[in-house]
């Protein structure tokens, strides 16, 4: 997908990161986040975290603003600024382009 669409419906954020690779020119990170669960069947209600794995692929990146991306531990929220995708981490702010993502 593209980068606008990703940024726009998909964007990372309030997560935990289980590991982050680069393999060939490919960035592949691994989160968890928690998302809130909601059922209601025969009067009961259940309302409960969940934590979901998420793995994002993004293809032929460029640009990467500095390696702490490698040392990231949370993602609190991910932006576009100047044709550049922005994680908000604890390491602090990292821009970098992709031609391309995949979310599994």
């Amino acid at each position: 997908m593209k980068k606008e669409v990703f940024i726009r419906l998909f964007k990372i954020e309030e997560s935990i990161v289980k590991s982050i690779n680069k393999i060939d020119n490919d960035l592949i990170i691994k989160t968890i986040s928690s998302v809130n669960s909601f059922a209601m069947g025969n009067n009961i209600r259940e309302n409960e975290f969940i934590d979901v794995e998420n793995t994002y692929i993004f293809k032929n990146i460029t640009e990467l603003s500095n390696d702490s991306i490698y040392r990231t531990r949370n993602i609190y929220n991910t932006t576009f600024v100047n044709n550049l995708i922005c994680f908000d981490t604890n390491e602090g702010f990292i821009y970098f382009s992709c031609s391309e993502i995949f979310i599994k």
